[in-house]
């Protein structure tokens, strides 16, 4: 009775398994699909009017869509701008007022994905 058990769950662990791979192959890593994820633009961004930088590493990127919805979960506070090179894997924040490091790691983490190591911190 037990290996009956223990083989129906084995079952229903490799159906699961199966139907989700296959969700993720018809819907792209990030669950967009073919679609491509809008960037929120701003016209006419002046950088001196952001005199505090954070370059931190992200973990968890792999797409384009991956980068442009890191930017726009923080370009969509007009007191920030945001831009993230996927090649190394780096984000780099400016902002008008002093960077929380931590609110920006937890942010980071509800949009997804892993903070990793600080590379630069500066403020005027």
């Amino acid at each position: 009775m037990a290996n009956i058990i223990i083989i129906l769950i084995l079952a229903l662990i490799i159906v699961y398994t199966a139907f989700t791979y296959k969700k993720k192959l018809q819907s792209g890593c990030c669950g967009t699909g073919e679609e491509k994820v809008k960037r929120i633009k701003r016209k006419n961004v002046d950088l001196d009017n952001y005199p505090y930088l954070l370059k931190m590493k992200v973990k968890g990127m792999h797409c384009k869509n991956c980068a442009a919805k890191i930017e726009n979960g923080f370009n969509a506070d007009e007191s920030r701008i945001s831009k993230v090179d996927l090649a190394s894997g780096t984000l780099t924040l400016r902002a008008k007022t002093p960077i929380d490091t931590g609110a920006v790691k937890a942010e980071v983490f509800k949009l997804g994905y892993t903070a990793g190591e600080v590379l630069e911190a500066r403020g005027a």
